[in-house]
């Protein structure tokens, strides 16, 4: 009988701990670059960090629904450092009343900085964004 209790009790806590990190791994460090409510956003602003040129877009522009829309779509990983300095581009959301909204630097294709949060995201989810933004200026 003490075998039999001891057994139950093992599977039944295996089966906890697997449940667990299943449920940790599907949902905990998986994020979106734009979480913010795009009905709100009144002008998005990109900037080039290599030669400092600007581009300002209003929210009813097409490029922006675009571009709020691909942003949304940009799944990226927490982490906690990384060398690269710099970015390539800086994506501003502005309110109606002009407040920032959030800011979005892409340092590379594969990484970005979420109001001092560094996150890796995928090449491919990258180098879409970017070639929308290369496409407006």
């Amino acid at each position: 009988m003490n075998k039999k209790n001891t057994f139950v009790w093992t599977a039944i806590v295996a089966s906890l701990i697997i449940a667990g990190i299943i449920i940790f791994v599907l949902t905990a460090p998986h994020n979106t670059v734009n979480y913010v409510n795009a009905e709100e956003v009144a002008q998005v602003r990109i900037r080039n960090g290599n030669n400092g040129e600007s581009v300002l877009l209003e929210a009813d522009a097409e490029e922006t629904k675009e571009l709020l829309n691909v942003l949304k779509e940009i799944k990226c990983t927490k982490v906690d450092e990384f060398d690269q300095t710099g970015w390539c581009y800086m994506i501003t959301m502005f309110d109606k009343e002009g407040d920032l909204m959030e800011r979005v630097e892409f340092i590379s294709a594969m990484l970005c900085e979420i109001d001092d949060r560094k996150y890796e995201i995928d090449p491919l989810d990258g180098e879409k964004i970017f070639a929308l933004i290369e496409k407006m200026y």
